[in-house]
């Protein structure tokens, strides 16, 4: 395995920085009782700081990372299920997902790593976004 990046530092870091908003949704789901999704969202923090910190191509922290975003989108997706907000949430999710394979042409097609990097950070926040929507949503919904 070489120990090449993913991206560049710069690109890298801007991701690892914005990763840190994943913290206000954890504060949030806390906030409105749903510990299911603080636990999975605590879990993903933990593997994309650790993975963004030093983003080695075909690492195990990047599989591990990858399977966890996976997981924790699913999960949200499961989880707004019966919702009356569901088609709008699921809506989000599926148009933050999209940005994966933008964020992905951009790298390796147009090799404009800072712009992918951007457009990756745009994928976190979508679904962060989503998911505090989801929490008030569910919420409410409960009261």
């Amino acid at each position: 395995m070489n120990n090449e990046l993913v991206t560049t530092k710069q690109g890298a870091n801007i991701i690892y920085y914005t990763s840190y908003f994943q913290l206000f949704v954890i504060i949030c789901g806390s906030y409105y009782g749903l510990n299911d999704c603080c636990i999975a969202m605590a879990l993903l923090f933990m593997t994309s700081t650790s993975y963004w910190k030093n983003p080695v191509s075909n690492s195990l922290l990047q599989k591990i990372d990858i399977l966890c975003a996976i997981s924790v989108i699913s999960y949200h997706w499961l989880r707004v299920g019966g919702y009356t907000c569901e088609s709008k949430y699921r809506t989000s999710i599926f148009m933050g997902c999209l940005l994966y394979p933008i964020s992905w042409y951009i790298h390796v097609c147009k090799q404009n790593q800072l712009l992918a990097a951007l457009f990756h950070c745009g994928l976190h926040m979508i679904l962060n976004f989503s998911a505090i929507g989801i929490y008030s949503c569910i919420h409410q919904e409960n009261i």
